[in-house]
């Protein structure tokens, strides 16, 4: 216990923030729930975009949707595992990541700005290549480079 005998101090953390990011449309960036080998706490999502229908979903590493974050709108989400931001909209959106990691007390070395580990446009329902090769894995998992496969429908 630190302090006070009745108050207990809370974690310390450490703010890892993206920065304005341009998500084109039926893309996707996929952020990992590790940083410097320390696990995220919180996941914090605004979309920047006024314009009506301009959606973004947070999504599971898999590509099942989480919940919507409507234009205007943040979303804030406890939790270390891996999250896709998705574009459903036809426009480009543009959006800010907030990532809060636990400092667990090893030295830093990791990134000081939220890292978007994998961009990814998803796949049509025949589950068409990625961007950098491999199968993009449609909404059943896989990525931008490589592995996955099938296809399926994006909750609208």
């Amino acid at each position: 216990m630190i302090g006070h005998p009745n108050f207990i101090a809370p974690f310390q953390t450490r703010l890892i923030p993206s920065g304005v990011l341009t998500l084109a449309a039926g893309a996707y960036d996929t952020y990992l729930g590790e940083n410097a080998r320390q696990k995220r706490w919180q996941f914090v999502c605004s979309n920047l975009s006024s314009t009506a229908g301009s959606i973004l979903y947070l999504r599971t590493g898999n590509g099942l949707a989480l919940l919507p974050v409507n234009p205007g709108e943040s979303k804030t989400i406890d939790t270390v595992d891996t999250v896709q931001v998705y574009n459903a909209a036809a426009i480009s959106i543009n959006y800010i990541v907030c990532e809060r990691f636990l400092d667990e007390g090893y030295s830093f070395s990791g990134n000081t700005v939220a890292q978007v580990n994998t961009r990814g446009v998803a796949a049509a329902a025949s589950g068409t290549a990625g961007a950098t090769g491999g199968s993009s894995g449609g909404y059943t998992g896989g990525g931008s480079s490589g592995g996955g496969g099938g296809g399926g429908t994006q909750p609208q």
